[in-house]
């Protein structure tokens, strides 16, 4: 018979034997485990506001990028994830103040450890070195440049540099944004979580600023006329804000603020699931696969959940 086992116990009394037909064991539902493919990028840290006269203090350099990690995990049908994704921090004000540092972004839920992308260090005017490191993600990348710096890069990007920022020997540009990361999570290839630049100087020759790093870093501000204030890090990305320039006529140009971190998940297309506050897409370039995005450019961190 189909389906089933015969088993021959042997010979009993009066020469006869016994023979039992079993149905196949029973089976449990097994749990159903979803790997899923994640990119989770903290915050990017805000930069310094400028100063007029760098004999009496240095500029301020690029807040440093939010921490890059990516990866795969196993998630569980029946379970409930949360998704927090931090905010950039907000760029220094006023007369040469500090920007503040990203928020931290994260995967949590049960049977899996937490996975952080940490926010990106806001900059501090006048600290060597004077550009913000970049978050940490495992082993992420501590960078900054020398004095005048540009902002690091989160994850494994490159690491900004630049000189003392009141020096004839200075180069034309000073510090730019540490490089980023590059991802195909969406498909196509793209960078995050680059440092913000350094501001520009005058010393004989009008210094441009620098520009952010690939991966959402924010530019500089320009010695001008007329100086300006710092660009922001780009939503989305963690990228650092860029340095505030004052200028020779003393305006106290604010440092750019960092961009929000960012969650992207790219989920089996078979897969039932429910992501309020997402945005799903799929993308011809991942075939078979559903992309969830949580971006969030609002002034505090936000949580999210994602049910299998």
């Amino acid at each position: 018979m189909t389906g089933f086992t015969t088993f021959n116990f042997g010979v009993i009394s009066g020469g006869g034997s016994v023979r039992a037909v079993v149905g196949p064991a029973p089976v449990g539902p097994a749990p159903l485990i979803i790997p899923v493919n994640y990119l989770v990028v903290g915050g990017g840290g805000g930069a310094g506001s400028g100063r007029c006269n760098c004999i009496v203090a240095w500029n301020s350099g690029g807040g440093g990028a939010g921490g890059f990690i990516t990866g795969i995990v196993n998630l569980s049908k029946g379970s409930t994830y949360t998704i927090k994704v931090g905010n950039g921090g907000v760029g220094g004000v006023g007369t040469f103040n500090g920007g503040a540092s990203g928020g931290n972004t994260s995967i949590s839920g049960p049977n899996i450890s937490t996975i952080t992308g940490y926010g990106g260090q806001g900059n501090t005017p006048n600290a060597t070195p004077n550009g913000a490191p970049g978050g940490t993600s495992g082993a992420g990348s501590f960078a900054g440049g020398q004095w005048q710096g540009g902002g690091g890069a989160g994850g494994a990007g490159t690491q900004a540099s630049g000189p003392r920022n009141c020096s004839p020997t200075a180069p034309v540009v000073l510090g730019p944004g540490g490089i980023g990361v590059t991802s195909t999570i969406t498909g196509t290839s793209t960078y995050y979580a680059g440092g913000g630049g350094a501001a520009g100087w005058y010393w004989g020759n009008n210094m441009l600023p620098s520009p952010g790093g690939l991966g959402g870093g924010g530019a500089g501000g320009a010695f001008g006329p007329p100086a300006t204030a710092g660009g922001s890090g780009t939503p989305g990305t963690g990228g650092g804000g860029g340095a505030g320039q004052s200028g020779a006529a003393g305006i106290q140009n604010n440092g750019g603020s960092g961009g929000p971190g960012v969650v992207i998940l790219s989920i089996p297309s078979s897969t039932v699931f429910s992501a309020p506050g997402a945005t799903i897409t799929t993308p011809p370039a991942t075939p078979g696969q559903t992309i969830v995005t949580y971006n969030t450019p609002t002034s505090v961190s936000n949580t999210y959940t994602i049910t299998f």
